[in-house]
């Protein structure tokens, strides 16, 4: 109903400025609160909103052209009353970011004596884009065991963070892991995995084959992780888009020192 009103049949121009506005408006918030709780950047507002304007602006004149030749008739884009109807005040915008959220410490922990945890996480520049997956393996004394990155080449966010599922389960059968304790930050594997959610025909085939090399295992857990605590395999995952060989790493000496580093503090997320 709300964008019946704002979209009346009378104006298609005005349309199309909301079906691009709404799209624009959500990514460059979510991309300006990323910026702000993962990386500590904050955007002056009116910057933010400068560049969603533009952004949109850059769009809208793609689906209608600029005016033809030395035609005297304005572009939909000048046509003031189109611009008045759209009733967005750009000059004036704000962000406000509760900085009094409840926070929680989001700390990697390690597994039972005689299991072997394994943290995955894959990586994509686009969707579809150059992807690559991370795991990392380590014991009940919270001691490296194995880290490993392979590049995926192009493939979607969906596939890839099953890739990451389908790689750490891989090497630990060929590790000779028998009690493995799985973390991933995708909700959608991990409910594919514990056989809560059937799997999309894209990962079918490598949903059932985790699922082969879990029953060859003496015990089995998976668990969802929040991405501030699994920084390291993201970083890792992230090292390897674009790469054609896969790295291992399997001692300290070896390990990239700042992820090293990284693997040893504390993160925090929203509640």
């Amino acid at each position: 109903m709300w964008f019946e009103c704002k979209c009346p049949s009378d104006n298609q121009a005005l349309a199309v400025l909301w079906n691009l506005s709404l799209p624009h408006i959500a990514w460059g918030i979510w991309k300006e609160r990323n910026n702000r709780v993962f990386r500590d950047l904050e955007t002056p507002a009116f910057v933010v909103a400068t560049t969603i304007h533009n952004a949109i602006k850059e769009n809208f004149l793609h689906s209608y052209p600029s005016r033809k030749y030395d035609s005297p008739i304005p572009t939909l884009w000048e046509d003031s009353d189109t611009i008045n109807r759209w009733q967005i005040d750009w000059n004036n915008a704000n962000l406000v970011y509760k900085t009094n959220q409840c926070r929680q410490n989001v700390i990697w922990h390690p597994p039972p004596i005689g299991w072997i945890k394994i943290n995955v996480e894959g990586a994509a520049k686009g969707n579809p884009g150059p992807a690559g997956c991370g795991r990392v393996a380590k014991n009940h004394f919270g001691l490296l065991v194995s880290m490993m990155a392979l590049p995926l080449g192009t493939q979607t966010n969906h596939y890839t963070e099953a890739s990451a599922a389908h790689f750490g389960l891989h090497m630990a059968k060929r590790e000779g892991f028998t009690k493995v304790w799985l973390e991933s930050v995708s909700i959608n594997t991990v409910n594919c995995l514990s056989g809560r959610t059937d799997p999309s025909w894209i990962i079918a085939s490598l949903i059932k084959d985790c699922r082969n090399i879990i029953n060859e295992l003496a015990d089995f857990k998976i668990l969802h992780i929040y991405r501030e605590g699994n920084k390291v395999v993201d970083l890792l995952a992230n090292l390897v888009v674009g790469y054609v060989a896969t790295n291992w790493w399997s001692s300290r000496a070896a390990f990239p020192e700042k992820l090293w580093d990284l693997a040893h503090n504390v993160y925090y997320v929203n509640q």
